[in-house]
């Protein structure tokens, strides 16, 4: 044993024995007046199962005074104050933004779009197709329900935030292309009139127009009760009155597998709403979208620099030939051999246009 654990403690510390002693004695005090009860779940308190908790978290409050504050200090059960603390992360996790939703065009460039009245709003064209970027902003795996139209991407039943979402790995990007028609191929989102979005063809078209997400954090500790979730899919590293909704469009490969999921809560920790329109239609309704696009620096990335094509000799020749006409022996000839050529046959092809020289450098 160590000096600072003499063997009369049991191995305990010093510092340790002491601070059990002075919980023991807070015990006896709240036994003696009735007090030893739980403040949340109100049954008695056992002194090996007595702790004393915050009520208000203080770590990382900026607030020293709540770590003394007496009033903030409450008896608790050691479990019931354990999950009370993983309540206040799970709160705590709910005000982040943990997933991060766009609405991108097929070629992964985010859609414009303004929040008007607490929503986004975004703009899009009639017959091009789109995609939905989940980015899971966590150190832990999400799960992602996503919903258009009011119809469930996966399913297409009607919408429910209880339903079966994609699964994504810590701080993972996925795009869903389009509803779900297997476990390798999605039907493209495309931006359509109302009558041929794939709501409208199943009989309902009172939720088209906007796009839903709702994200759930992962249960830590797995206990015998699972609040639903079940299987969900793991994404395989992959002035005008017209309204828009999302036809069911071509197929395209998408691959995902099925992956075991049980969630934190019973309810989303996060929910999102996007709302889409032509761009004419929100703009009727007071939604400032962007007025143009910013410039790009790298319009065209890729390739390298092309040399200018060289004029043709012949041409050349035939200018010469045009501009001499007339004068005796001085018109070029294709036998013509000198140990000088002409100055057409040696005139570097960049020389050509006038006003159009290349300095390389060095010279």
């Amino acid at each position: 044993m160590g000096k600072n654990k003499p063997p009369e403690l049991g191995g305990q510390s010093v510092s340790s024995a002491r601070a059990q002693l002075h919980k023991n004695l807070l015990w006896q005090v709240l036994q003696s007046h009735g007090e030893n009860l739980c403040v949340f779940c109100q049954d008695l308190i056992e002194a090996e199962d007595f702790v004393v908790t915050h009520l208000k978290p203080w770590k990382g409050s900026g607030d020293k005074t709540l770590f003394w504050d007496t009033d903030n200090v409450v008896p608790a059960h050691s479990q019931c104050a354990m999950e009370y603390s993983y309540a206040q992360q799970r709160k705590k996790r709910a005000d982040m933004k943990q997933v991060e939703l766009e609405v991108v065009d097929a070629k992964g460039n985010v859609l414009p779009g303004a929040y008007h009245k607490g929503k986004l709003h975004v703009a899009g064209d009639p017959n091009s197709e789109y995609g939905l970027r989940v980015r899971n902003l966590t150190h832990f795996r999400v799960e992602v329900v996503l919903t258009v139209d009011g119809r469930d991407v996966l399913t297409g039943k009607p919408g429910s935030a209880k339903a079966t979402g994609y699964v994504l790995s810590p701080y993972q990007t996925s795009t869903i292309k389009g509803w779900r028609t297997s476990m390798s191929e999605v039907a493209a989102f495309e931006f359509a009139d109302v009558s041929e979005s794939y709501a409208s063809k199943l009989g309902d078209a009172s939720n088209v127009g906007v796009i839903g997400m709702a994200v759930y954090g992962e249960r830590r500790v797995r206990k015998t009760r699972s609040y639903g979730g079940g299987q969900g899919l793991l994404r395989s590293c992959s002035a005008s009155t017209r309204r828009l909704g999302t036809a069911f469009g071509e197929a395209k490969e998408s691959k995902v597998s099925k992956t075991s999921f049980v969630r934190s809560s019973l309810g989303p920790v996060q929910k999102v709403a996007v709302i889409y329109n032509t761009r004419e239609a929100l703009e009727a309704q007071g939604v400032k979208l962007p007025t143009s696009k910013e410039p790009n620096p790298f319009p065209a990335d890729g390739g390298f620099c092309k040399a200018p094509e060289p004029a043709q000799e012949e041409d050349i020749t035939s200018a010469l030939a045009k501009l001499l006409k007339g004068r005796p022996d001085t018109t070029p000839r294709e036998d013509y051999h000198s140990p000088f050529p002409p100055p057409w046959k040696t005139a570097p092809p960049w020389k050509g246009v006038r006003g159009q020289d290349i300095t390389c450098e060095g010279e």
